[in-house]
């Protein structure tokens, strides 16, 4: 399989795997989107503006849904998240063979440019703002993550070691993971207060982020995508002080069908659908 292929397959395993999970609310307002008309509308909107994107044969147009209305915002939109408050959405276009980050207001309708996020990268993953600071993934799936300073433009990779294929903030907190459809190397946390990264599960299997904390299932043995499954346990990670609480046994499970922060859906050893609640 040639190299182009095998980034085209393991995008479109990641994006199976991404189906598995919602994106959670940002910071001061803003929040991370989706605009593929695939996801449900409530995975789209933000303060009332429902987003949506199509793709136009050289690009993906993108259209801001609010007051019974739409608005097409650029013909020239990478086709990915957005970060809007419901009246200002920051998005990522191809220029001049550059990946630009742009501001939109849509009360004004204008739109322009507020940074450049890579001249090189194959794609971008807007993932979060704090402060003066848009975070980003550069080269999604398996990416860098990075954030560009809105004030002076300046552009920073943030190095830890590891690479990234998803980010999903609450508040100063980044929750980040790497993974492409083999399962999730790592669960991480980046302050971005601090400026530090700290892992929290080595073989995370699924995991759902609130303002306080997040809670995950992981594997303590095997793997859940073999025959025999895994040995699975759901723990709590309170982001302010970084303690964990382990909330269940160990159980077996074969596949994890639905996770919230009360309880967890899986398959056990026999093929039978199973709740575990804490």
């Amino acid at each position: 399989m040639g190299k182009r292929n095998r980034r085209w397959l393991m995008i479109g395993v990641f994006a199976v795997w991404m189906l598995l999970t919602a994106l959670p609310v940002s910071a001061a307002g803003f929040k991370s989107v989706y605009t593929n008309t695939g996801w449900s509308a409530d995975k789209r909107t933000s303060g009332g503006t429902v987003f949506s994107s199509s793709y136009q044969g050289s690009g993906h147009a993108l259209f801001a849904n609010r007051n019974n209305g739409s608005t097409l915002i650029t013909n020239n939109f990478n086709g990915g998240t957005v970060i809007s408050n419901g009246k200002t959405v920051y998005y990522c276009a191809k220029t001049s063979g550059k990946w630009c980050l742009y501001k939109a207001d849509l009360n004004t309708g204008t739109s322009k440019k507020a940074g450049t996020l890579s001249k090189s990268a194959y794609n971008i993953d807007l993932a979060g703002i704090y402060k003066n600071q848009i975070y980003f993934i550069i080269d999604v799936p398996e990416g860098t993550f990075a954030r560009i300073n809105l004030k002076n433009k300046a552009v920073k990779k943030i190095s830890f070691g590891r690479t990234v294929s998803r980010a999903e903030q609450a508040g100063k907190y980044f929750v980040l993971a790497d993974g492409t459809g083999a399962g999730y190397s790592y669960l991480g946390i980046w302050n971005a207060g601090a400026g530090k990264f700290k892992v929290i599960s080595k073989n995370p299997i699924r995991w759902v982020t609130t303002s306080k904390y997040v809670y995950y299932a992981e594997q303590r043995s095997g793997n859940i995508l073999a025959q025999n499954g895994a040995k699975v346990r759901v723990r709590r990670y309170k982001l302010s002080n970084g303690k964990k609480k382990t909330l269940t046994k160990t159980f077996r499970a074969t596949g994890i069908s639905d996770m919230t922060r009360k309880y967890l859906k899986y398959t056990n050893a026999k093929g039978k659908q199973r709740t575990i609640r804490w």
